[in-house]
């Protein structure tokens, strides 16, 4: 299995270029990274290299933030609440529609696949996540949608002293092999692993919790999952 070339969707350099920055894109094609600072019916405003742009929401395709929404992070920050109501690591949270649970964490290659490989692998480690999703409804088809109208990401992870651990998208064109898409169903009673990808915790992590919005699978509610540093496959402290 070879790497991305970095004449092709090199993983590493689509995942660093929007790592840092909030990217807005326009409905021309146009797409502005900057810190996403206000956002209204009409505006939305934007810092790039610290000068604001009011841009027309009418004129704006889509956001994508580098953590998540900004209320569900500050709705999020309350780590002493998030201990006391998290989900083990290997235990079974459940709602409505649906039952998680992380079965594996492992720092490592990502594996994925772009138009040119069907077998690419990243060029750095990264944290992948292999999460548990069973349908336990008996009638509903479930969907994992990553977006809400402009906004996306529905998983936010920090660490023990509340470090926000950086999601990785890889971009247009690269596909991280066993995650879910948009197009896949979960049947009810059905059960499929998704991944996800992160990026490695810094030296001397303890614990790592990831927070899922259950609006991704069409809940309500946010599910707490605490991470053990030695829980995670090749991760060195």
């Amino acid at each position: 299995m070879r790497p991305i070339s970095v004449t092709g969707f090199c993983l590493a350099i689509i995942a660093t270029s929007v790592l840092f920055a909030d990217v807005i894109v326009m409905k021309n094609g146009d797409k502005l990274e900057g810190d996403l600072d206000s956002v209204n019916d009409k505006r939305i405003g934007l810092k790039v290299d610290g000068v604001e742009k009011q841009l027309e929401r009418s004129d704006v395709s889509s956001i994508h933030l580098n953590i998540s929404l900004a209320d569900f992070e500050k709705r999020e920050k309350n780590s002493g609440a998030d201990i006391k109501e998290a989900i083990a690591f290997g235990e079974t949270g459940k709602s409505k529609n649906v039952a998680i649970r992380i079965v594996n964490a492992k720092v490592g290659k990502t594996n994925a696949k772009t138009i040119t490989n069907p077998m690419a692998q990243s060029e750095l480690d990264n944290l992948n996540l292999e999460i548990a999703i069973k349908n336990t409804s008996e009638r509903k088809i479930v969907r994992f949608t990553d977006q809400s109208g402009f906004f996306s990401n529905k998983m936010l992870m920090r660490d023990d002293v509340e470090n926000i651990i950086q999601r990785i998208h890889f971009g247009i064109g690269v596909d991280v092999i066993g995650a879910l898409t948009k197009d896949d169903e979960i049947l009810p009673g059905k059960e499929v692993v998704h991944v996800e990808v992160f990026k490695v915790p810094p030296p001397k992590t303890e614990w790592l919790m990831l927070s899922i919005d259950l609006s991704a699978f069409g809940d309500s509610g946010v599910m707490h999952f605490k991470i053990p540093a030695e829980k995670i496959k090749g991760f060195k402290k």
